[in-house]
């Protein structure tokens, strides 16, 4: 994963709690690859992308699912670089809620 994002980069994770400030790093730190649930994260709905020769950005509305069951849902807000032709995740906006019933 780091090898996609520009690990000093930034992040906004909006949660019940409130937001949290943290580098692109600290987002992948943050994910638990040793879960015993099953997670996977879809895109739920058509992505909005606007590039401008060497940034970009990506909306994403997603759904996050532990073990096939919607567990919440939210949008991320992805900023790329152009980086010696490569694209690279510059920073990252992401809110979070319980699915709507």
């Amino acid at each position: 994963m780091l090898a996609l994002v520009l690990s000093s980069g930034g992040a906004t994770l909006v949660r019940n709690d409130g937001p949290i400030f943290t580098t692109l790093q600290g987002v992948v730190d943050r994910i638990p690859f040793d879960h015993p649930q099953e997670m996977s994260e879809i895109i739920s709905a058509q992505p909005t992308v606007l590039v401008d020769r060497e940034i970009a950005m990506a909306w994403t509305p997603y759904e996050f699912y532990f073990d096939g069951v919607v567990h919440h849902v939210g949008t991320d807000i992805w900023s790329l670089l152009k980086q010696d032709g490569k694209w690279v995740i510059s920073g990252l906006a992401d809110n979070s809620r319980a699915p709507d019933v």
